[in-house]
């Protein structure tokens, strides 16, 4: 079994340590967040298992409507370039079971450079300009 594995890796070898170092970073932030890893997916189960009775779940899927919500001013360079300064490490918050009590949950402000309020408006703008490109792709 081992000629058989080091005929399918050996020729490839130098890839592989290529595509195992390139995964460092992500591993590696991967590590630092594992901890937080259950008890978030433990609040999505949990906030699935609420929303079931309004959207119409039977536990093992669920109904959602959607809609086309428009958001932010398109990205623009070099004005929108991401900040990479989000800072505060893995936490829970309250996660897995916020109370309604507990609620509006405090959460982490990260400086990402994106700021959709950044106009003044905590409403969706109207662009009829905007909404014609969207649709048609095309640009205005």
């Amino acid at each position: 079994m081992s000629d058989a594995g080091l005929r399918v890796v050996g020729p490839h070898t130098e890839e592989i340590v290529e595509i195992l170092d390139l995964l460092r970073p992500t591993a590696s932030l991967l590590d630092e967040y594992a901890p937080v890893l259950p008890c978030f997916f433990q609040g999505a189960d949990r906030a699935r298992q609420l929303a079931e009775p309004a959207s119409g779940g039977n536990g093992a899927t669920m109904m959602l409507n959607s809609s086309l919500l428009l958001g932010v001013d398109p990205y623009e360079y070099p004005r929108n370039l991401p900040v990479v300064e989000a800072t505060g490490g893995p936490h829970c918050g309250l996660l897995p079971i916020v109370t309604p009590e507990q609620t509006p949950a405090p959460y982490l402000v990260a400086r990402t450079g994106a700021n959709p309020f950044e106009r003044g408006n905590t409403s969706p703008v109207f662009v009829p300009e905007s909404l014609f490109e969207l649709l048609s792709g095309a640009p205005s």
